[in-house]
């Protein structure tokens, strides 16, 4: 004969599992949103990054007589408040910042200068302190788009011009510096094909120390991966996932690698072989794994008066790709070039850049935009974010943070049909003993 548990019992185990369901509805709380307007014209925030102090760091460029000066903003990561920036202009015709790391007390810029239609990699150092330029390094003829910090190296990827191709064709390039100096220790280059291909993501496997680098085959049209050793030699390649680029990619405490780009995201193991896939009609262009979970930006379409409607926004889905929430941003978009949104992440704070349009068709100015939310994922204990330091805020209050979304009807209803179903179990069962 089965045996009924004790009604008080029971009540409690299920008032206990409905407040820790109660307890974090929303994994992103809403905190801050800012932006900033350098000029009138199309001005880009291409690169976000975090010192893990408090601290972030935006690059990209704006527009200044006629030019595309280097732009750099550091904002707190508890306010949103602008403390400085800066605006640099390394060359006689454009310089664009496309992406950044911290090392120590040096922020590393990687972008491109452009003079005369010729574009040519440009890797800075800027002082943590001054916010000076102390190194300002010229590469081949190209761009670089991702840096980062392997220990005491730099590594940096991008695409590279192939002379006496055909019209249009740039392979991937990828080179080894060493810190401080910037000094070139080796390189590699692959040519997937005779198309504008690129490498667009490099980072390192922290469980082995292999290079991930992610790309595209544009001659193919797919998503392309490459995996070097330390001294840069192919040991595998992946192609093709899914049709367009790849962005970004992140790796579990374990060494799995998650991609994200056009079409979803990707799980794959340590050797290359496909784990899993979660595939969207839109495109994600940054992610970052955190706790046990994958967090990933891009455009997304969200249901707005019964249309679908493109925005940017977060994804936030658990290892094995199961979605636990997605966050619009309600982000003010136009048919025009979408510069990628950016992840960073500080303590508990996930900070996103993106940006929004206004004007009319024939005159659109472009500003730069980031919001951030506190994480509150289950079963992650995170460092609380701490503010590092900084000169007054020079720029106007952080606008107020959009609303929390509405706790859902359904969230409301199943929390009310456990409670009732708590009390006449108690009831029942009491009944059932007095017998």
């Amino acid at each position: 004969m089965l045996r009924t548990l004790p009604a008080i019992p029971l009540l409690l185990l299920l008032l206990a599992t409905t407040l820790q369901v109660c307890a974090n509805p929303n994994p992103l709380t809403p905190l801050w949103r800012v932006s900033s307007n350098p000029s009138p014209g199309m001005d880009a925030l291409l690169g976000l990054c975090s010192d893990g102090l408090g601290r972030l760091y935006a690059v990209g460029f704006e527009y200044s007589d006629g030019r595309r000066l280097l732009r750099l903003e550091v904002r707190d990561v508890g306010s949103g408040g602008l403390a400085l920036y800066r605006v640099y202009s390394l060359s006689e015709g454009d310089t664009l910042g496309r992406g950044c790391a911290v090392s120590g007390s040096t922020l590393y810029v990687v972008g491109n200068t452009e003079v005369g239609g010729v574009r040519r990699w440009l890797i800075v150092a800027v002082s943590l302190e001054s916010f000076e330029v102390v190194r300002n390094v010229s590469s081949v003829e190209g761009r670089a788009m991702a840096v980062a910090v392997a220990g005491d190296s730099l590594l940096v990827a991008g695409d590279r011009v192939v002379k006496g191709g055909p019209s249009g064709d740039t392979s991937w390039r990828v080179e080894l510096r060493r810190l401080p100096d910037l000094e070139l220790v080796s390189y590699y280059e692959s040519n997937p094909s005779t198309a504008a291909d690129a490498a667009r993501y490099v980072a390192v496997n922290p469980v082995d120390g292999s290079v991930w680098v992610a790309g595209d085959n544009r001659g193919r049209g797919w998503w392309r991966i490459e995996v070097l050793d330390r001294e840069l030699r192919r040991v595998i390649e992946v192609e093709p996932l899914m049709p367009g680029s790849v962005y970004s990619l992140c790796f579990s405490s374990t060494g799995e690698v998650y991609v994200a780009g056009n079409g979803g995201l990707v799980k794959l193991g340590r050797d290359g072989a496909e784990l899993g896939r979660h595939t969207v009609r839109e495109f994600l262009t940054a992610v970052t794994c955190y706790g046990g979970y994958v967090i990933a930006s891009g455009l997304i379409a969200v249901a707005k008066g019964g249309e679908l409607v493109w925005d940017f926004g977060v994804y936030v889905v658990d290892e094995e790709l199961r979605v636990v929430q997605v966050a619009a941003l309600n982000a003010s978009l136009r048919p025009v070039e979408l510069y990628p949104p950016r992840l960073a992440v500080v303590g508990d704070t996930l900070a996103v850049s993106f940006p929004e349009y206004f004007g009319t068709p024939d005159k659109l100015d472009a500003v730069w935009s980031l919001a951030a939310f506190r994480l509150q994922l289950p079963g992650v204990e995170a460092p609380r974010t701490t503010v590092s330091p900084t000169s007054p805020p020079t720029s106007p209050p952080a606008t107020p943070p959009p609303a929390a979304p509405a706790t859902p009807s359904w969230y409301l209803t199943a929390v009310a049909v456990v409670l009732v179903a708590a009390v006449a179990g108690s009831l029942l069962l009491a009944r059932a003993r007095r017998r």
